[in-house]
């Protein structure tokens, strides 16, 4: 990868991630440990949580929606 402080990071291999995809995952998660190791920060839009949220509410399953949220937004100011 390359030297950047802050990167887009779309929909999908977030979601991959966060839902520990069979196929995915290892290359999602490798992705995100490299971003930490190197201190460098992600961004994504609002629409990757509603999609990742879909199948939540689909599934009655409020309870993994409410710690979806918590631990996902942090905006800039």
């Amino acid at each position: 990868m390359t030297e950047y402080k802050k990167v887009f990071v779309d929909t999908a291999p977030i979601i991959y991630f966060l839902q520990e995809h069979e196929l995915y995952f290892e290359k999602t998660r490798k992705i995100f440990y490299y971003l930490c190791q190197t201190y460098t920060s992600f961004v994504s839009s609002d629409i990757t949580i509603a999609e990742y949220l879909v199948k939540l509410y689909r599934e009655n399953n409020l309870r993994g929606s409410r710690k979806c949220l918590k631990r996902s937004v942090k905006r800039d100011e």
